[in-house]
């Protein structure tokens, strides 16, 4: 995302705390999305290839991908075994934002 889109988002989240609060909501799990798709570009692997991989088809990585369906724990943890990665889920405290 170009430096200027970024900064508008971030601009409009700190104007719209109900949007940040979606957003802060929505991140882990866009956090999974984006970690599985750099994980198979980084393998050079297409969906379709990934999908043969661990046994789905290419539509169900495209809707992982998109956004569309969120995969579970044991799915991402055969598509890193597939890509020869580890999973790694991990319960952070949260920082209390200044009101």
């Amino acid at each position: 995302m170009a430096r200027k889109a970024k900064d508008a988002l971030r601009e409009f989240r700190e104007a719209h705390p109900e949007v940040q609060e979606e957003y802060d909501r929505l991140g882990p799990r866009f956090a999974a999305i984006s970690a599985l798709i750099d994980a198979r570009q980084e393998a050079g692997l297409t969906q379709r290839e990934l999908a043969e991989r661990i046994g789905v088809s290419q539509a169900v990585i495209a809707r992982f991908e998109s956004g569309e369906n969120s995969p579970r724990v044991d799915t991402l943890a055969r598509v890193a075994d597939a890509l020869d990665y580890d999973v790694e889920v991990k319960f952070t405290p949260r920082q209390r934002r200044a009101s």
